[in-house]
Order: structure tokens, then C-alpha cells, then sequence
């Protein structure tokens, strides 16, 4: 099977249809064919860490319909998304583990501390609860935008 791209009476895109050898030339046949240019996606362009591929339209030519592409600087919005996405798929991990751990220290474990493991331990919480809290506000801030 072959793609056209079918076009309207304005010389617009239409729609795509998969068509056989032998229905394309039975629509030859009865001049049909005539509202149908063969389908061709260009090769994507390939964009930088601060850009981002797009749809640029459909450009019709007398016997082709072309899928094209651009590429455009990433917003603000976006970037943040991706440095949030890399540091969540970094990190959580890691704050997923020392809450497991945190939150493994029984009472009796607890209480055996001297003064100095319990400020230790409490500064252990106090960073994990941070990483955490940094993390939920720029996803919130996001979200809000």
C-alpha cells in the first residue's frame, strides 16, 4: 500500500489514504486521482538541548504532499518542565531511600542516641525533607503556569 495525501476543491490537505496499486489506478481511470498527491513525511530536523521540532505544516506540490518541519527555541515553561523531569528522575530515587531509612530507626534506636547522633539524625531529616520540598514547589510552581 501507498499514502496520498487527498486534497479538498481549494488545493488544501484533506486527508491521508492507503491505497493499492490497483486502486490508485482505478481512481486514474475515472479522473479521481487527480485530488490525490503521494504522501512524503521529511526527514526531522534534529534540534539542540534548548530547542524543539514542530509541525510545520503540509506543503502541496502538482504530484507530492510534504509533512515538513521546523524548529523553535524551547519556552521558559519548558525548560523548567525538563530540569524538573531530570532531577525527579535523578533524585527521587535517592529521597525514596533515605526516607525508607529515616523512617526505619525505631524508638529503641532512637533513644539510644547520644545528643550528637540525634542532631546528626534530625539534619539527615531535615535534608531529605528539603530535596523533597524543593522538588514538589517547582513541580507546583509548574503547574500553576
Amino acid at each position: 500500500m501507498t499514502t496520498y495525501a487527498r486534497i479538498d476543491a481549494q488545493g488544501a490537505f484533506d486527508r491521508l489514504i492507503d491505497l493499492t496499486p490497483e486502486q490508485y489506478v482505478a481512481l486514474q481511470a475515472n479522473g479521481k486521482a487527480a485530488w490525490l498527491r503521494l504522501w512524503i513525511v521529511d526527514a526531522k530536523p534534529v534540534p539542540t538541548a534548548t530547542q524543539l521540532v514542530i509541525d510545520a505544516g503540509i506543503v502541496i506540490t502538482a504530484t507530492e504532499a510534504h509533512q515538513t518541519w521546523a524548529v523553535r527555541e524551547k519556552t521558559a515553561a519548558e525548560l523548567e518542565a525538563e530540569s524538573i523531569a531530570a532531577e525527579r528522575n535523578s533524585s527521587i530515587d535517592g529521597i525514596l531511600t533515605d526516607i525508607a531509612t529515616q523512617r526505619a530507626v525505631t524508638r529503641t534506636t532512637w533513644d539510644a542516641y547520644t545528643a550528637a547522633q540525634l542532631r546528626a539524625e534530625q539534619w539527615k531529616d531535615r535534608q531529605v525533607l528539603l530535596r523533597f520540598a524543593n522538588l514538589l514547589a517547582r513541580r507546583m510552581k509548574q503547574e500553576v503556569q
